[in-house]
């Protein structure tokens, strides 16, 4: 089932002559207050203008990162309920309950994020409870901001303060649009912007349907939601679909597959302008694991592979950037931060080992993991972010036992475990 558009242009004869009228006059205007002033610089101080308007704030009209607003693609990833500020790990792990969890770095207290003294964190009255998921956590604009997904509603977006005080309802997603995401669901607050994205599996008049959407919606102001993307695909295509924030643009990273073919698509949506740019479509020969922007081009690795791709701004091109497989890693998986690629492989004795490299491949860490636990009981890992100082995972042992661990760089491997607890 399509998603219906927002924007129509169904005008009538009568209204197309009107704007058509408003148009020259509007020109005239703008021509006689030109007339003492270079024409070229009035009528591109004109286009800015117009695109800053689409801007929720004048002061989004740079790019300079934003730390209060811009969204860090480190953190807060579909699948990854995690951000860290002030020094506090915020987190809601996976397979366990329906709470958002703190660890305070400094202290090495953790617990419930509620701030009433006398909750016992047991039901929905706990200012901590999360029906579902918190997807999207994340620090934006010194708060900490989430939406809840219910069966057969509108998504809730939420807010809080980093003591778990003050939680409010800030505002409801079309319920419409939000009922077709349901593959790899992803969401993330940017420049006062909601986005929102994933794969679409579903069934219309009995037939499979899959396809991708992608939109977009005010945080704080009441206007209709935007869609970027709506594409569709040949039924029982396998889709995943990853959003990148980079100052004013935001990148889809669109993978497919299929018949055992492979296939990336890239666009680049200019929030200024409200344009959709098409960057690469083309068949690939490898799976896409995880992506990274930089101001140069868009980094990949491949799941179960050491190797990173990149797609190239300035030459339109994909290519193999590195190859870590010679290093003798068995398996290895790569994660991507802040001028980081984070490598979690099985060393020659398969000891778990962690292998980080910068953007130009140089080796920043290199060290077997000091972690008997989990070398002897350990089932999954998910990466949930990194500092310039340590890595972070959440660790899943077999008989129920969860973990959020730190890795400091300069630990030599050393494991340190924040918070655990035990899956119901």
């Amino acid at each position: 089932m399509r998603c219906p558009f927002l924007y129509r242009e169904d005008f009538d004869l009568k209204k197309r002559i009107v704007m058509t009228d408003l148009a020259i006059f509007a020109m005239m205007i703008l021509l006689v207050s030109c007339q003492n002033a270079d024409l070229n610089k009035c009528l591109d101080s004109n286009k800015t203008s117009n695109e800053i308007k689409h801007l929720a704030d004048p002061q989004f009209d740079t790019d300079e990162y934003l730390e209060r607003y811009d969204h860090d693609n480190g953190w807060a990833r579909s699948g990854n309920v995690a951000c860290i500020t002030n020094n506090t790990l915020y987190f809601m792990p996976p397979i366990y309950g329906n709470y958002i969890l703190y660890a305070d770095l400094a202290s090495g207290i953790s617990g419930p994020l509620c701030g009433k003294p006398e909750c016992f964190h047991m039901d929905e009255s706990c200012s901590a409870y999360v029906y579902g998921y918190a997807e999207g956590m994340t620090s934006y604009d010194n708060h900490l901001y989430w939406g809840e997904r219910r069966i057969f509603q509108p998504v809730e977006i939420y807010s809080m303060e980093y003591d778990g005080t003050n939680r409010q309802k800030v505002k409801e997603l079309d319920y419409n649009l939000n009922q077709h995401v349901n593959v790899n669901y992803d969401m993330f607050f940017h420049r006062g912007y909601i986005y929102v994205g994933g794969g679409v599996s579903e069934v219309s008049e009995g037939q499979p349907y899959c396809g991708a959407l992608v939109y977009t919606v005010s945080l704080n102001r009441d206007e209709e939601e935007i869609i970027i993307l709506d594409k569709d695909f040949p039924a029982e295509t396998e889709v995943r679909v990853q959003m990148l924030a980079w100052r004013n643009d935001i990148y889809i990273v669109l993978y497919t597959w299929k018949d055992s073919v492979d296939h990336l698509s890239l666009y680049r949506w200019d929030s200024k302008t409200r344009e959709l740019h098409e960057l690469y479509d083309e068949d690939i020969s490898f799976w896409v694991f995880k992506a990274w922007v930089t101001d140069t081009g868009i980094l990949f690795s491949s799941s179960g592979n050491s190797v990173i791709y990149q797609y190239d701004f300035a030459a339109e091109q994909l290519a193999l950037l590195f190859d870590f497989n010679e290093k003798g890693s068995i398996g290895g998986t790569f994660f991507f931060a802040e001028n980081q690629m984070i490598g979690w492989y099985l060393d020659e004795n398969h000891i778990p080992a962690i292998q980080i490299n910068d953007f130009e491949g140089n080796e920043l860490f290199n060290s077997d993991l000091n972690a008997k636990e989990y070398i002897k009981f350990g089932e999954a890992v998910h990466f949930l972010g990194a500092s310039d100082s340590a890595i972070y995972f959440y660790w899943i042992y077999s008989g129920g036992k969860r973990a959020v661990v730190k890795i400091p760089f300069d630990g030599g491997g050393e494991v340190q475990e924040l918070w655990y607890g035990y899956s119901e």
